[in-house]
C-alpha cells in the first residue's frame, strides 16, 4: 500500500502523541484497573501500525471518552473514520479537533475533506481560509477541494484555474489530480479522465474515490467485470461506506442483465 505524504504525516502525529502520553502515564503511576487515556492511545497506535483499523478505532474512542479536550486524539479518531468511509462520525470528531486546535492545518483539511464527502459544500471554503500559507502538499490539497466545490456549482472554468495552480505547486498531488479527472468527466472527456485516474492510483493505490470513479466509468462503458473490481477494491478500503456495497451490486446486476 502506498501512503500519501499527508497519511505519512498523520501516522507520525499519532505515533508522537502515543509516545508522549505513554511517558505521562508512567510518570503519574496510573493503575491497571482503569486504563488511562494514554494507554488507549498507545494501544491504538500499535493497531494502526498493524493495519487493524477497527481495533484502533475502539482504542481511540476510549481515549477520547476519557480525554475529550485532547485535540490530537480526536483528530486521529476522525482521520480513521474518514479513511474507512464513516463520514458522519468523522465529521463529529474532526469538527471538534479543528475547534480545539484551529491553528493546525491538517485538522482543518481533513474536516474539509469530510464535508466534501458529505456534500456540505458551503462550509468548505471557511475551513480553508489561509491555506496559501500551508506547506505545498497541503496547499495543493486545499485547492483541489476548492475545485470540488466549484465543480459542484458547475463552475468548470473556475475549477480549471484553481487546479492549474494546485498542480503547479504539487504536480503529483493525488487529490489535485483526482479533481482534474472530475473536471474532464464534466466535459465528457472520459479518455483523459481515465488516464488521470490511473496516474492517481499509481501514486496512491488506496485512493478510494479514484477507484469508485474508475468503476463508474467502466460501468458506463459496459465493462462490468472491471467496474465490479474497482468498486470492490474501494469497498475494501472504505469498509463503512455502504454506498460502495450498493455499487458492487449495481455492477453484478448490470452483468446479469447483459448476459
Amino acid at each position: 500500500m502506498k501512503l500519501s505524504r499527508h497519511d505519512t504525516r498523520f501516522f507520525k502525529t499519532a505515533r508522537n502523541l502515543a509516545a508522549l502520553l505513554a511517558i505521562i502515564f508512567l510518570a503519574t503511576g496510573c493503575g491497571w484497573g482503569n486504563p488511562a487515556p494514554e494507554e488507549h492511545l498507545a494501544a491504538g497506535q500499535k493497531y494502526i501500525q498493524k493495519g487493524e483499523t477497527r481495533s484502533a478505532v475502539i482504542e481511540f474512542k476510549n481515549a477520547v471518552a476519557k480525554a475529550p479536550e485532547n485535540a490530537e486524539a480526536r483528530y486521529v479518531l476522525g482521520h480513521l473514520y474518514l479513511t474507512i468511509g464513516n463520514f458522519l462520525d468523522a465529521e463529529k470528531e474532526l469538527d471538534r479537533a479543528a475547534a480545539l486546535a484551529p491553528e493546525n492545518p491538517e485538522y482543518a483539511l481533513d474536516y474539509a475533506k469530510t464535508l466534501v464527502r458529505l456534500g456540505r459544500w458551503t462550509e468548505v471554503e471557511t475551513l480553508l481560509e489561509g491555506s496559501e500559507a500551508w506547506d505545498p502538499e497541503l496547499q495543493a490539497t486545499a485547492l483541489a477541494l476548492r475545485a470540488r466545490v466549484q465543480l459542484s456549482a458547475r463552475e468548470a472554468e473556475a475549477a480549471e484555474s484553481v487546479l492549474e495552480e494546485a498542480l503547479s505547486i504539487a504536480p503529483e498531488n493525488p487529490d489535485a489530480l483526482y479533481s482534474q479527472a472530475l473536471l474532464h468527466i464534466t466535459r465528457r472527456q472520459t479518455d483523459e479522465a481515465t488516464a488521470i485516474l490511473e496516474k492517481v492510483l499509481e501514486l496512491n493505490s488506496d485512493h478510494a474515490q479514484a477507484l469508485t470513479t474508475r468503476g463508474e466509468l467502466k460501468l458506463a462503458a459496459g465493462e462490468f467485470d472491471a467496474a465490479r473490481e474497482a468498486f470492490d477494491r474501494a469497498r475494501m478500503i472504505e469498509t463503512a461506506n455502504i454506498g460502495l456495497t450498493v455499487n458492487v451490486a449495481r455492477a453484478d446486476l448490470a452483468n446479469e442483465d447483459y448476459d
